[in-house]
């Protein structure tokens, strides 16, 4: 039996990775794409079958985690991460889409 996320959803919409660069990247997995009910997480990350830009995923994904730079430190020494989005969601974030 599938386990059901916060959200609703039963199966992973895609995948986050750290950049090369810097910053994270993300892409939907190819069944989330297929599925008749794809939805895509925002219209700054429309369904597309390609990695998304660094810069876009950031900036997203960093809309997740707190603004105050006192709360995200806060968590990064509750956690024992480095205060990053991709850490910080590693950390706290299982229930992502």
């Amino acid at each position: 039996m599938a386990k059901n996320s916060p959200c609703g959803w039963t199966e992973r919409a895609g995948t986050i990775a750290r950049a090369r660069s810097s910053g994270i990247e993300f892409a939907y997995t190819p069944e989330w794409q297929d599925r008749p009910s794809a939805t895509a997480l925002s219209l700054a990350l429309p369904l597309a079958a390609d990695w998304f830009d660094p810069a876009v995923v950031e900036n997203w994904f960093a809309g997740l985690v707190p603004d105050d730079p006192s709360v995200r430190q806060a968590w990064a020494r509750r956690f024992g991460v480095p205060d990053r989005v991709f850490d910080l969601l590693g950390a706290v974030g299982a229930d992502l889409p």
